[in-house]
């Protein structure tokens, strides 16, 4: 968990982060001893058990104890305090080298003024017998006063003055190693050396090489061997030749001496770079050079021509994929959203961590572990959809009712953008300053600058329809987006209509999110989508905006979360997604003890007990995408399907004979109310039509009343029905949503969930048939603290049993006359993290069953990352 501002390590008060730095979270600090500003290198709590990272951390501070030199930053102490394990380092201000290359190349003068103090500072590293092993521009800070001083030696390896030989313990430990085992790379590939990319043993001269990258950088602007996949990249280490042709003669003959492939003829010695940098360029060196050149062009090009033509060329070789696993954090799981960068380069996603709080974090592809982002603890349900800025620096995510932006490698915190209601699904970010966010149902996708302004709609869904998951095309006005009012499917937008002119053109059916990859070439680009629990590419030309071709399937299972497929794409061809992993409904007791699972339950969505329990009612999708009502006989396990209409049918309701269920359909247009007879016998009877979403929620015991939600315009409230004359009363009026409503066994008392507080929180109030009024904000009785929802009435009336914050449930004590009284609130159990990480449940009428949404393994379900994933498609 990140350290906020004011805590304290020992003597150490923390100050500000300052952001991650090699395996640790890196926070300004004040030594209240000293009186003096420190950095605080901390061991994250996740890597305090593990031997290899406690051994790393040590290895760093013991090198940098080793090195006293002006330009290494300096280590005053290895602390403790508690189970926290910490360095504390010499604050050097300043901006890092790769801050100052993202505004492009430095003039040779600016930088063999980097230049000279890192080489000194190597040379210091090497004669100790230190080997820094991830040496990048990140790690070299520009001091104020025009010189640099080298960071983070957490790689850095201890051994004998130049050892060449096989080194088993290296060997061991080395990236590459790491890689075959994790799927992941240990160091910055890039910058590695082609030994070090190759798992061989390495000493000193992989930090020759690596500065060799470094000053090429500083010199072009340009990553020498960068490319799109980490794959692509080791290869370009592994094999090809530098290209030196844009770096002055001054500084040619030391990166040709760096940049030698075989470490045994590459420069022995780093402190030989300065006599190279200050040699002499002779004229018969240039001049042989300016004549030469045009000569092995000449050859060169005869030679392309003679490969061109001749009849042994052999082809370039097929790309390949290649496939790892990304694990959730420590003790923790993934929650609703991963978001690839458009690079492919970062991974965000949602995750509850130790501490069991759901926040943001962010993974490198080319880092073995995942960072928590400071300040993107997510309260809402729905928070959590992310989005990368074109340029890979920011992010814009939702909490549900906010819209806030972050830039990834800062430690500033959030900045609020836009706050407007009904704020779910994907978000989309173009290369004009606009982000696009999805709604939940009934709401609209909505326009924001991403500087910050008002929200205005740019689609206008139908009734009960749901609007979401935007995805920008190449042109940044068309986007593709997911809605439910019309045939269920993506559809694609233009910021140019009205909402209203939006068109109503069916592109793919599609039970979820779409993406576009371009395919990179001339050839049309692929649209990616999810349907029927798969991951699905089809051809696509955003010239004519229109699909082609079959569709391909990508990934056979993968997990959903309502209209969330578990999967995200980048534009150079990575893919991470999370497998539909299997999971069953599972009866649980007041401890969180499994009592036995329900049969077929993979496929049953949000159930309702029967009163007397003996049966469930359930809605199923079917393959055709029909959404039904199902009803399960739980002694005997068999299963009945009770609705046929080619509609949605869902959320059951029982009425309290047992005889009838209530649900909804919008086979008319919105979502309306029906009857149905669980004998099936008799016609699907409309109980209820206004011109709003309506969902069941409760039947009084006494069958006289029925208690449903009405949303409209994003906003969603509690209404009562009578059975007898069909006269619906609304419950509440507020600025606020109120929802998963239940009524007391005696139909005095309604219990419910409300946002009024700025988050979910249960509440009960007054409801018995002679003072059925709206309720005002503040006019009821708040139950819960901390967070509540999906409250649940003991048949005696006594209990109330929710579900509060990290999915726990927990049960009060209730007394109802005179007057509402509550106990103390008991928890019980968590609820286990399912594919769709519902925390909904259901409680037997005696109050010691709860029926919950759990995993068939307890496993954590890892992250599949694919690199280059359609190079598996053949068209």
């Amino acid at each position: 968990m990140p350290l906020a501002r004011g805590s304290r390590l020992g003597n150490y008060e923390i100050v500000a982060t300052l952001g991650v730095g090699g395996m640790g979270e890196v926070y300004r600090a004040v030594d209240s001893r000293l009186k003096r500003e420190v950095a605080i290198k901390l061991l994250p709590e996740a890597f305090a058990n593990d031997a290899e990272r406690v051994a790393r951390f040590e290895r760093e501070a013991q090198a940098l104890a080793a090195l006293k030199h002006p330009h290494i930053g300096g280590i005053y102490e290895l602390g403790e305090a508690g189970t926290s394990r910490f360095l504390v380092l010499e604050l050097v201000e300043g901006e890092t080298l790769a801050d100052r290359l993202r505004r492009g190349a430095m003039a040779l003068p600016d930088a063999l003024a980097v230049a000279r103090p890192i080489i000194d500072a190597l040379d210091a590293a090497h004669q100790k017998g230190i080997v820094h092993r991830d040496l990048k521009p990140s790690n070299i800070m520009l001091t104020p006063d025009g010189g640099a001083k080298l960071l983070d030696l957490g790689l850095a390896k201890l051994t004998a003055v130049d050892a060449v030989g096989p080194d088993t313990a290296s060997f061991t430990h080395s990236p590459t190693v790491l890689a075959s085992m994790t799927g992941t790379i240990l160091g910055t590939a890039a910058y590695m050396s082609p030994e070090q990319a190759s798992g061989k043993s390495v000493d000193k001269r992989t930090d020759i090489w690596a500065f060799g990258v470094v000053l090429h950088e500083m010199l072009t602007g340009d990553s020498l061997f960068q490319s799109e996949t980490l794959q692509e990249t080791l290869a370009r280490v592994l094999k090809d030749e530098p290209d030196l042709s844009r770096i002055p003669d001054q500084v040619r003959p030391l990166l040709e001496r760096c940049l030698v492939r075989d470490p045994r003829h590459r420069l022995r010695d780093i402190g030989d770079a300065i006599l190279l940098l200050d040699a002499p360029l002779t004229t018969s060196v240039r001049e042989s050079r300016r004549w030469l050149w045009p000569a092995a062009a000449g050859v060169f090009a005869i030679v392309a021509a003679i490969a061109t033509w001749a009849p042994w060329r052999t082809s370039p070789p097929e790309p390949t994929t290649t496939r790892f696993l990304v694990t959730p954090p420590e003790e923790g799981d993934f929650e609703n959203s991963i978001k690839l960068s458009p690079d492919g380069r970062k991974l965000v996603f949602a995750a509850v961590g130790r501490d069991r709080k759901r926040r943001l974090w962010i993974r490198d592809m080319d880092s073995v572990t995942a960072q928590p982002l400071p300040g993107t603890e997510l309260q809402e349900e729905f928070g959590g959809a992310v989005s990368w800025s074109p340029n890979n620096r920011f992010i814009a995510f939702t909490d549900g009712k906010k819209l806030m932006k972050m830039e990834v490698a800062s430690s500033a915190p959030p900045l609020l953008i836009a706050t407007m209601q009904g704020v779910a699904g994907e978000t989309t970010w173009n290369s004009q300053g606009v982000i696009l966010v999805g709604g939940i149902t009934g709401s609209p996708i909505w326009r924001v600058p991403d500087a910050g302004g008002d929200a205005t709609p740019v689609t206008a869904p139908g009734p009960g329809g749901t609007h979401g998951f935007p995805f920008f095309l190449p042109d940044q006005h068309h986007f593709l987006y997911f809605r439910s009012d019309k045939t269920r499917g993506i559809y694609v937008g233009s910021l140019d209509l009205k909402p209203e002119n939006q068109s109503a053109e069916q592109l793919v059916a599609s039970d979820s999110q779409a993406y576009y990859v371009p395919s990179g070439t001339s050839r049309p680009g692929w649209l990616l989508f999810a349907r029927e629990g798969r991951v699905i590419a089809q051809s696509f030309d955003v010239s004519r905006l229109a699909v082609a071709g079959e569709p391909v399937l990508v990934v056979p299972s993968v997990g959903l979360l309502g209209f969330r497929a578990l999967f995200t794409t980048s534009s150079n061809g990575a893919l991470a997604y999370r497998s539909g992993s299997e999971w069953q409904f599972t009866w649980l007791d007041r401890n969180g003890n499994a009592l036995g699972a329900v049969a077929e339950s993979s496929l049953i969505d949000l159930p309702r007990v029967s009163l007397d329990g003996s049966r469930v009612a359930f809605d199923r999708v079917d393959p055709a995408g029909s959404t039904d009502v199902w009803l399960l006989e739980l002694s005997r396990n068999v299963t009945t399907r009770l609705t046929f209409d080619p509609a949605r049918d869902e959320f059951p309701i029982w009425s309290p004979d047992r005889r009838s269920v209530v649900f909804r359909s919008n086979r008319g247009g919105t979502f309306d109310l029906y009857q149905k007879s669980v004998d099936g016998s008799g016609e699907d009877r409309l109980v209820l039509h206004t011109a709003y979403e309506k969902t069941p929620d409760d039947w009084s015991d006494d069958g006289r009343y029925v208690l449903y939600e009405e949303s409209a315009d994003g906003q969603t409230d509690l209404w009562l029905m009578s059975m007898s004359d069909r006269k619906p009363v609304p419950l509440t009026r507020t600025p606020f949503n109120e929802s998963s409503g239940e009524l007391s066994p005696d139909a005095r008392w309604i219990a419910y969930h409300s946002n009024q507080t700025g988050r979910d929180e249960v509440y009960v109030r007054p409801l018995a048939p002679s003072d059925i009024g709206l309720l005002t904000a503040g006019s009821a009785y708040q139950v819960s603290q901390g967070g509540g929802q999906h409250p649940r009435w003991r048949r005696d009336g006594r209990e109330l049993v929710y579900v509060g914050a990290n999915r726990m449930v927990i049960a009060v004590d209730v007394v109802l006359s005179p007057g509402i009284r509550t106990g103390t609130p008991r928890p019980l159990f968590q609820t286990p993290a399912a594919v769709d990480q519902s925390s909904r449940f259901e409680m037997a009428s005696d109050g010691h069953r709860f029926l919950v949404r759990a995993p068939v393994s307890k496993d954590r379900s890892p992250l599949t990352v694919v690199l280059n994933w359609p190079a598996t498609l053949r068209r």
